[in-house]
């Protein structure tokens, strides 16, 4: 993992409570939901972060070398390593592609669950796609094809070797819960 430097918030106008992640973007600042609220769904992640600061969202990446830094950083804040769970982003499929009445996944639906291209962040009325490379391996996403619907993302086990860096599909709503690290933000952008 790479080495990370944190630098004070009042050199990066992070709010209190927020900190700064030396070498991500420059004009956000990150916050560990207490982890001992425990791990969540992906709604209920997001709706956490609203609560702590009003406008901010799960964390979202612009590649894979940030996410290695937040994940070394929230490591280092107290996020457990010893299971599975790790962390929601703010990537998402919007379609669902569910299974067919008979307990069946439609071609369709299976396309649609392995394109890389529908995960995407929203702003307002429009869209960015996830950054390039950020997906775990190739298998993903859409490497379950039962009725699991997996349209939200998240990074799995933290700490673990270099192979689970980088994330895989989840259910938003379902069993598969994850902690939340927010991003908001600096004072004035």
């Amino acid at each position: 993992m790479a080495t990370v430097s944190v630098e004070s918030s009042s050199q990066h106008l992070c709010e209190n409570g927020t900190t700064y992640i030396n070498g991500s973007e420059l004009s956000v600042c990150f916050y560990l939901v207490d982890v001992a609220l425990g791990t969540m769904n992906q709604t209920d992640a997001t709706q956490r972060c609203d609560e702590h600061y009003p406008g901010s969202t799960v964390v979202a990446l612009t590649d894979k070398a940030m996410l290695t830094m937040v994940i070394d950083w929230a490591i280092k804040e107290g996020l457990p390593t010893d299971s599975e769970a790790g962390f929601w982003t703010i990537y998402k499929r919007e379609e669902a592609a569910p299974l067919e009445s008979n307990g069946t996944l439609s071609q369709t639906n299976e396309d649609i669950r392995k394109n890389r291209n529908l995960f995407v962040r929203w702003f307002g009325s429009f869209s960015t796609p996830m950054f390039n490379g950020g997906w775990r391996n190739e298998t993903q996403p859409g490497n379950t094809l039962d009725a699991r619907d997996e349209r939200c993302t998240a990074q799995s086990r933290p700490g673990k070797q270099p192979e689970y860096v980088g994330l895989d599909d989840y259910e938003c709503n379902g069993t598969q819960l994850h902690y939340a690290i927010c991003q908001v933000l600096f004072a004035g952008y």
